[in-house]
């Protein structure tokens, strides 16, 4: 976006600074899977200050005019950022993606693009990108902040609403994952200096609109986490246990994939040991169940930590919130206050049952679907049998 409609080239920082804004903190961006985000945080509330804000989202919007010499400039820019991220820990999370979500389109489509995109992109592809995903059916205006509701949406109509549609692309399908049985997944990453073993089972699920219902279960996969790390975190303070951090996690990604797993961070050499003992750990709550402390343990927690909100509510910042309500509407989710949280979730947490919570931890393991996973700085060696 150095040349835009209402700032050519080199502008554009100059006008941010004028306005008492700093280009690396009051001025960013992200590209993920799904979606772009650009931040801007301005120095007053003031019809004066959101104008002037406003005016360059716009330019964002659709004034970007992707000239020959800035696209050739950017291209280096992307391209070291590409390089710079070649870290350890991210090849073996793109392995990962590529085992956990095959036969989906995620593992070959990184945000930061394929290589070959971006040495050879020109002005011709940038420009049709932008101008089928750049239209107003397409975004999403967030303003946090002190301000006065009526003149600043009229403000925003001011500035926005002569922008128009100029293509209709299609979304790409998710796919759906295949996995089946057990099956094990090794990489090696000498450069981590660490090893991760994991124990997982993904399940392809349908798009849901929030529902009292669905935050209700939310909370039961919670409690269980919760219960389920806290007897990790009681494993790692023992003296002989084989990791150094171990979790429990259950998660959806893109509304498409339930992810759950117990992972664990151990040096080389004791990778056996603990993909063994989380092994053992896992069985045992999914047979046994969770005792009433535990229960009672994480309903004070879930409580101290809904009533802390409500408490700290009146001191997030504006980032804050404007992260929280992109979450939401990224998960199709509706977002709800603090206040409104302890109100509407408080009583069902009290009333909530051992056979609750241990139901839900078997309705996610149901399956025989166990995806086993090392990948880190241990190095296996297929043995080979004498023959005969």
């Amino acid at each position: 976006f150095n040349c835009t409609t209402h700032f050519p080239p080199g502008e554009l920082i100059d006008y941010f600074r004028s306005i008492g804004m700093s280009f690396g903190a009051d001025v960013n961006g992200y590209t993920t899977y799904t979606d772009t985000v650009y931040k801007l945080v301005v120095p007053e509330g003031s019809e004066r200050g959101l104008a002037q804000a406003l005016l360059v989202m716009r330019d964002y919007a659709d004034g970007a005019l992707l000239r020959e010499e800035e696209i050739e400039r950017e291209r280096g820019v992307i391209l070291a950022e590409k390089t710079a991220r070649d870290s350890a820990r991210y090849r073996s999370g793109v392995a990962r993606n590529s085992f956990v979500l095959r036969n989906t389109p995620f593992p070959g489509r990184q945000p930061i693009g394929d290589e070959q995109v971006l040495r050879q992109a020109g002005q011709d592809e940038l420009r049709g990108f932008y101008k089928r995903w750049y239209r107003p059916d397409n975004m999403i205006l967030v303003l946090v902040g002190d301000f006065d509701l009526t003149s600043t949406k009229e403000l925003v109509a001011r500035h926005f609403d002569s922008m128009r549609s100029k293509g209709s692309p299609v979304c790409p399908e998710y796919g759906m994952t295949d996995h089946d049985g057990i099956e094990t997944f090794y990489h090696f990453e000498p450069e981590l200096g660490a090893t991760d073993v994991a124990i997982e089972t993904v399940r392809n699920k349908t798009p849901e609109n929030d529902s009292l219902n669905l935050q209700q279960d939310n909370i039961l996969r919670y409690m269980a986490s919760m219960i389920l790390n806290h007897r990790l975190d009681q494993l790692q303070e023992s003296a002989d246990t084989p990791f150094t951090s171990a979790a429990y996690y259950d998660t959806v990604m893109f509304d498409r994939f339930r992810i759950t797993g117990i992972r664990a961070s151990t040096k080389k050499e004791n990778w056996q040991q603990s993909l063994a003992l989380i092994d053992a750990e896992l069985r045992k709550i999914l047979e046994y169940g969770i005792s009433e402390s535990e229960l009672v343990r994480a309903q004070k927690d879930l409580r101290a930590d809904l009533e802390n909100a409500v408490l700290s509510a009146d001191t997030r910042s504006s980032m804050h919130l404007v992260s929280q309500i992109i979450a939401s509407l990224d998960a199709n989710r509706v977002l709800l206050s603090p206040a409104q949280e302890l109100d509407l979730f408080a009583p069902f947490i009290e009333a909530v049952t051992i056979e609750e919570v241990h139901q839900v931890l078997k309705d996610n393991w149901a399956d025989d679907l166990r995806l086993v996973q090392v990948v880190g700085d241990a190095r296996m060696i297929k043995s080979r049998q004498p023959v005969g």
